[in-house]
C-alpha cells in the first residue's frame, strides 16, 4: 500500500477527530514537475511580477539620481556665484540708464592711480572693493580714492577665501578691513565683496550679524585673463544693461584695465548710461519701488 499511496495531512479537527486524505500519487508527481519547471527558469524569467518589481526598482532609482543631479547643478551655480547661503547682490532692478563699476583687488600705486586719473577725465564715479593689507601699504593711495569722492568698499584683509575658515578669523578679516575703512573717514554702511566672489558656509552668517550687504556682480569681462583691452571692453558693452553692476580689477598685475576703461566708459556713455557708485545705484533704485 506505501507504493501506491502516501497520506498527507489536511487537518481539519472536528467532532470525529483527525480526518486523513490520500493524495493520488499523479496530483503529486505533477506539482513536483512544476516545482521542478520553475527553478530550471532564467532568473530574468522566473516570474513576470519579479520582473515588473525591478523595473519599477529600476525607475525609482533613475529618479532620485536625476533629482540629486539638479540639487547638485544648483548648488554648484550658486558656488560658481559665490552666493551659496548668501543673499548677495548682483545688480540693482531699475528701468533706468544707471550703471556701476567697481575695482577689486586694489589699492596698487600704478594702477589705481591710472584709473583714477581716466576717471577724473572722464567724469565718472566708481566703487573701490580694497583688501585691507594693501591698505595698509598704500595709505595715501586708498586716501586718494576717497578724496576723489569714490565710494570703497571692503574686500578682506588678506585676499584669502573665505571658506573653512573659523567664523571668529573671518570676521576679523571683515572687521580689520572696516576699521582700515572708517580711518580714511568712510561714514555709513560699507558693502562687502568676498575675494574671488566666494561667499560659503560661515561667510554669510557672520556678515548677518555684522548687517553687511554682499555685492556682487552681473558683468564679468574677465579682465584678468586677457591683454586685449578691445576684446575686454566689448564684452562689458555687451553685456551691461540698466542696474549692471561691472566687475574690473585695479589690483597691480591688471595693466590692461588702463586701456579698456576709457572705451568702456566712451561706449557706455555713447549708449546713454550714466556712472554711479553702488551705494548711488541701490539708492536710486530703491526710489523707484516707493
Amino acid at each position: 500500500m506505501r507504493s501506491n499511496f502516501r497520506a498527507a495531512f489536511i487537518g481539519s479537527v472536528g467532532l470525529s477527530g483527525f480526518r486523513f486524505r490520500k493524495v493520488p500519487d499523479n496530483i503529486r508527481s505533477t506539482s513536483r514537475q512544476q516545482r521542478q519547471a520553475q527553478r530550471s527558469l532564467p532568473a530574468g524569467d522566473a516570474s513576470p511580477l519579479r520582473s515588473i518589481a525591478l523595473s519599477r526598482k529600476w525607475l525609482v532609482g533613475l529618479v532620485a539620481t536625476a533629482a540629486v543631479a539638479v540639487i547638485l547643478l544648483a548648488a554648484t551655480e550658486r558656488i560658481y556665484r559665490g552666493h551659496l547661503l548668501s543673499d548677495a547682490i548682483h545688480r540693482a532692478e531699475t528701468s533706468q540708464a544707471i550703471v556701476a563699476l567697481t575695482f577689486d583687488d586694489g589699492p596698487s600705486p600704478l594702477i589705481t592711480t591710472k584709473v583714477l586719473e581716466v576717471l577724473d577725465r572722464k567724469s565718472a564715479k566708481a566703487t573701490f572693493f580694497m583688501v585691507g593689507k594693501r591698505i595698509e601699504n598704500y595709505p595715501e593711495i586708498a586716501a586718494s580714492v576717497f578724496e576723489n569722492e569714490h565710494e570703497i568698499g571692503n574686500h578682506a584683509y588678506s585676499h584669502q577665501r573665505l571658506i573653512l575658515m573659523r567664523p571668529s578669523t573671518i570676521q576679523s578679516e571683515v572687521e580689520r578691513t572696516n576699521q582700515l575703512l572708517r580711518g580714511l573717514g568712510v561714514e555709513g554702511a560699507i558693502h562687502f565683496r568676498p575675494p574671488f566672489g566666494v561667499q560659503l558656509f560661515a561667510l554669510p552668517f557672520v556678515l548677518k550679524r555684522l548687517q553687511m550687504t554682499t555685492v556682487l556682480h552681473d558683468v564679468v569681462p574677465r579682465d584678468w585673463e586677457t591683454q586685449d583691452a578691445e576684446l575686454i571692453a566689448k564684452r562689458v558693452l555687451r553685456d551691461t544693461r540698466p542696474g549692471s553692476i561691472i566687475l574690473l580689477h585695479d589690483g597691480a598685475a591688471n595693466r590692461v584695465i588702463v586701456r579698456a576703461l576709457p572705451m568702456i566708459i566712451d561706449g557706455l556713455r555713447n549708449r546713454g548710461f550714466r556712472f554711479v557708485t553702488v551705494g548711488e545705484l541701490f539708492a536710486l533704485a530703491a526710489g523707484e519701488e516707493t
